[in-house]
Formats: C-alpha cells, sequence, structure tokens
C-alpha cells in the first residue's frame, strides 16, 4: 500500500501514541493548565493510582499527539484522555498479525470475523466477556477506539484499525488486502 508522508506522519504518531499509552497501567494526555486533566490527577492521586501523565502544551509534538488523540477519542479538545491497561492490550494485539477483541454474542464481531476468514486470513479472537480480565481491557479499548462499547477492535501488524466500520471501508475501498499483506497475514 502506498502512502503519502502525510498519512506516514499521521501513521507513525498514532504509533507513538498507542506506545506512550502502554508505558503504564494508568496514561493520562492532559495539559498543564486544564482543570479537567487537573482533577482527574487528583482523583487518581487519592485512590492510590500510580499514573503517568503527558502535557501536550509542553511536549514539541503536542499538537500532533492531540490531532490523533482527537481521532481515538472523538472530541476536540481530547484532554484528558485517559488509557487504563493499556500495556496489556498492547501486548495482546502483537500476539499476531490479525487480533480481534469482541464478545462471543456480538453480530458485528462475528460479521468481523467472518470477513478475515473468507479472505483466507488466520486470526486471533480476544472474547472480552469470557476473560477474567475483560473490563480492564474493553476500558482500556474505549480509550483507543473512542466509544463504548469499544468491540469489535481490529488490530492488524500491532496497529489499531478500529471497530467494524472502519475495518469494512478499508475492505471497500481496496485498502484491507494490501495492509494485510503488509502485516503478513496473507501472502497472495
Amino acid at each position: 500500500m502506498a502512502y503519502s508522508c502525510h498519512q506516514f506522519a499521521r501513521s507513525a504518531m498514532a504509533d507513538r501514541v498507542t506506545n506512550l499509552a502502554s508505558q503504564r497501567a494508568v496514561v493520562i494526555f492532559g495539559a498543564s493548565n486544564c482543570c479537567m486533566c487537573h482533577a482527574v490527577n487528583t482523583l487518581f492521586t487519592e485512590l492510590g493510582v500510580s499514573w503517568t501523565v503527558h502535557e501536550l502544551d509542553k511536549d514539541p509534538r503536542g499538537k500532533d499527539v492531540e490531532r490523533v488523540l482527537v481521532g481515538m477519542v472523538g472530541r476536540n479538545p481530547p484532554a484528558p484522555a485517559v488509557f487504563i491497561g493499556g500495556r496489556r492490550v498492547t501486548k495482546l494485539a502483537s500476539q499476531r498479525a490479525v487480533v480481534i477483541f469482541g464478545v462471543s454474542n456480538c453480530c458485528m464481531c462475528h460479521a468481523v470475523k467472518t470477513l478475515f476468514t473468507e479472505l483466507g486470513v488466520s486470526w486471533v479472537v480476544h472474547e472480552l466477556d469470557k476473560d477474567p480480565r475483560g473490563k480492564d481491557v474493553e476500558r482500556a479499548l474505549a480509550g483507543m477506539v473512542g466509544r463504548s462499547p469499544p468491540v469489535p477492535a481490529v488490530f492488524i501488524g500491532g496497529r489499531l484499525v478500529g471497530p467494524t466500520d472502519k475495518v469494512m471501508t478499508l475492505h471497500l475501498s481496496g485498502q484491507l488486502v494490501p495492509l494485510l499483506r503488509q502485516a503478513g497475514a496473507l501472502w497472495l
């Protein structure tokens, strides 16, 4: 798949955000002068939770991170954006070329799995309703996908593609198969 310089930069920044969000159990993206960010920081401190904060107004690439977060959380400004349990999601998402987070009775999860099977893709699914830590993973995914419930959440090559509508949009536009090939999920 050919990427423009802008798409490549956006993709690299999305990878950076995902990496930052997975460094600790609780990661907060905020701004130093944001009262809501301060309230969230205070809440986690009072709960005795170890957290880290990335203040976008003090980061030289903060505006780029902010644009990625807007896409992830679905609001502008995106701060505070809180990621909980992101490390576990990142680890699970990198296990195979195609990883699907879903629930066992979700028709949209079934549709995504069927699409990948028909394309000849080997995939793995993590059914959150059968995972003892599924609620933690679901909260982390909701922050990454920008909606709740976040399932199905599809990762290709360890990178978040998104829910069903994003996967289907890629498929209908002819971009899904090249993406799968690039990730090593398809060889033909």
